[in-house]
């Protein structure tokens, strides 16, 4: 059960005096305590923050029961383009040498999406991640990849392939450095039936094939069933 204070939040909006009507200042006080994967509690819950908004731009200063000033800038738009950005800041007033960046660049178009993802940790590793989607009529590809300056490597990379109409959609993907490709396919058959598989293969497993599949049948307007089955299928090669 959650605690009652989990979604308390006030805001008190400020009277701060400008030539524009475009400017915004407010600030919020909340009681809610940041949760992990897990849903459980973090010791550095968020307290208070001050946000302040201009045309394109927004400014969130945060300070956290853990002493760290949490800064964060956000650029919408830049330079007309769909462009934005965000920078972040984590300072310790204390110990002001485990201060940590984080620098985000989002691109957007109706047939490209691209992401950028800068971290500056603590300790004064830098590490940098990648991903882009293009599609074209149906089809996409997509792409990701780590990686760590001091150690001027690729730490992970993956993709994906498909395409996609009004009644079925087919994917091929390689995770976790091209080491596990599995390919799916869907296909809304009627109305009523739906129906997918997905086989998984590990490149450097035990020579298995995990295949998924899964029928969806909808008996009326509120309520369905549903069918999933997994096998396993090994196989040994000997010379």
């Amino acid at each position: 059960m959650q605690p009652f204070f989990n979604s308390s939040v006030i805001v008190f909006p400020l009277n701060l005096s400008s030539s524009s009507n475009d400017v915004m200042c407010g600030l919020a006080t909340t009681i809610n305590p940041d949760r992990d994967k897990d849903n459980q509690l973090l010791p550095n819950y968020h307290t208070s923050f001050l946000i302040y908004k201009l045309p394109g731009v927004t400014v969130t200063q945060a300070w956290t029961t853990a002493a760290l000033l949490d800064t964060k800038i956000e650029w919408n738009d830049i330079m007309s383009q769909p462009l934005k950005a965000e920078f972040q800041n984590l300072f310790h007033p204390n110990n002001p040498q485990k201060a940590a960046q984080k620098l985000n660049f989002t691109f957007r178009q109706p047939n490209l999406h691209a992401r950028a993802f800068l971290d500056r940790g603590a300790a004064g590793n830098v590490s940098a991640v990648l991903d882009a989607v293009i599609g074209h009529e149906g089809f996409v590809v997509g792409a990701e990849a780590g990686y760590d300056v001091q150690k001027a490597a690729v730490t992970r990379y993956s993709a994906a392939v498909g395409y996609q109409t009004a009644t079925y959609s087919a994917t091929v993907t390689g995770t976790q450095n091209l080491r596990i490709v599995a390919a799916s396919y869907y296909q809304k058959v009627n109305a009523n039936v739906e129906a997918g598989a997905k086989a998984t293969y590990d490149l450097q497993g035990n020579n298995s094939v995990a295949l998924e599949v899964a029928s969806k049948y909808r008996i009326d307007p509120i309520s369905f069933a549903k069918v999933c089955a997994l096998f396993y299928f090994h196989y040994h090669k000997s010379i």
